[in-house]
C-alpha cells in the first residue's frame, strides 16, 4: 500500500513538473522579439575619410581664372606665366625672386640663368585622401525605418609638380654651370560642406548586430580657397597677378559653388544598449561639385565611423 503511495505522488510530481515546463516553453514561444529602437530621436557624431573625385582638381594645374570666373585655356593667359616670367623674374629695378628661390645653401642661381615655358606645366593633379567630420540625427517612426539628416566638412588638399630648368653654379666645387631640371610643388586647397537628408532602414531581428542602408538627395557646397606653388618652400599665390610696379592687373574670384545630387550609405549597426548605437558604413554619391564651367556628375566616396545616442 505505501508503494503505491509513493508511486502515485512521483507520478503526479512528474506531471506537475512536465505541466511547467510546457508553460515556461509556451512563455519562450510568445515572448515579443525584443526591439532596441523606439519612435523618437537621436542625435550622432560621424569621423571618417574622404575621397573626392579628381575631375575638379584640374582646376588646380596653374592656368587659373580669368576675372569672371573662367578657366584660362593658353600658356601665356596662365596664371603660372604671369607669376614665374613676369612678377617674380625681375625687371625695373626689382630682383629677380625666381633666381634667389632657386639658389640653395652651397650653390646660387644667377639672374635670369632659369627657363619656365610650356613644358614645364603640371601634368595631372590629384586629391589627397582627406579627413571628414560631422554630425548626424535620425528620428525613428517606427523600430527599423527612421529619417536622416547628415551634415559632413571636409578640407582637401590637391597636389601635383611643375618644372623649371635652370643653370646652377656650384660655389664650393667650382664646376662650370650646368642645366638642371628640377620637380617642385603646386598645391590647392578647397573646403566642402555636405548636406544629406534621407531615409534610413535597419535589417534583421537581432538586438544588436543589424545591416543598415540609408539614400536621398545631396547638396554639397564647394569652395576654392586656395592654389600656390612652392620652390624650394617659397610660396607663389597663383589666385592674384600684380605687375612689377605693384598694381593688380588680374583678379580671379574665389569661387564657389552649390551641387546636387543624390547620395547612398551601406554598412554594420551595432546597438550597444539602449542608449548608444555604433554605425560603421561606406557612403557614395553621385553629384555636381560646382567649381568650374558646366561640371559633370561625378563619383565622390567615404567611409565613416557614426557614434549615435538616443535623447529619450
Amino acid at each position: 500500500m505505501r508503494t503505491s503511495t509513493y508511486k502515485i505522488t512521483a507520478i503526479l510530481i512528474l506531471l506537475s513538473s512536465l505541466n511547467g515546463l510546457a508553460q515556461d516553453s509556451d512563455q519562450d514561444d510568445s515572448k515579443p522579439v525584443k526591439r532596441t529602437h523606439k519612435k523618437g530621436f537621436e542625435f550622432g557624431v560621424s569621423m571618417g575619410t574622404y575621397f573626392a573625385n579628381n575631375y575638379t582638381a584640374s582646376l588646380y594645374n596653374g592656368y587659373g581664372f580669368d576675372v569672371y570666373g573662367n578657366p584660362n585655356k593658353t600658356f601665356g593667359s596662365s596664371a603660372m606665366n604671369e607669376k614665374i616670367n613676369y612678377e617674380y623674374a625681375g625687371g625695373n629695378g626689382y630682383p629677380d625672386r625666381i633666381a634667389q628661390y632657386l639658389s640653395t645653401p652651397g650653390s646660387t642661381v644667377q639672374p635670369g640663368a632659369w627657363s619656365f615655358d610650356s613644358t614645364d606645366m603640371p601634368g595631372k593633379m590629384r586629391y589627397t585622401i582627406a579627413f571628414e567630420l560631422g554630425i548626424q540625427t535620425r528620428y525613428f517612426v517606427n523600430d527599423r525605418n527612421a529619417v536622416v539628416f547628415n551634415l559632413d566638412a571636409a578640407q582637401l588638399t590637391v597636389s601635383g609638380a611643375f618644372t623649371i630648368g635652370f643653370a646652377n653654379t656650384v660655389i664650393k666645387a667650382q664646376t662650370p654651370d650646368s642645366l638642371q631640371i628640377q620637380a617642385f610643388n603646386i598645391v590647392g586647397q578647397e573646403e566642402r560642406l555636405i548636406f544629406q537628408p534621407g531615409w534610413q532602414h535597419i535589417f534583421g531581428d537581432d538586438d544588436q548586430f543589424n545591416f543598415f542602408i540609408e539614400g536621398g538627395p545631396i547638396v554639397t557646397m564647394a569652395k576654392f580657397q586656395k592654389n600656390e606653388l612652392l620652390i624650394n618652400g617659397n610660396p607663389i599665390d597663383l589666385r592674384t597677378y600684380y605687375n612689377p610696379y605693384g598694381y593688380i592687373t588680374q583678379t580671379a574670384r574665389n569661387m564657389t559653388g552649390v551641387g546636387f545630387g543624390a547620395f547612398a550609405g551601406f554598412g554594420l549597426n551595432l546597438q550597444l544598449n539602449e542608449k548608444y548605437a555604433l554605425q560603421l558604413l561606406y557612403n557614395p554619391s553621385f553629384e555636381k561639385i560646382a567649381l568650374g564651367p558646366n561640371p559633370p556628375f561625378t563619383l565622390q566616396n567615404s567611409i565613416q565611423f557614426r557614434i549615435c545616442y538616443k535623447l529619450k
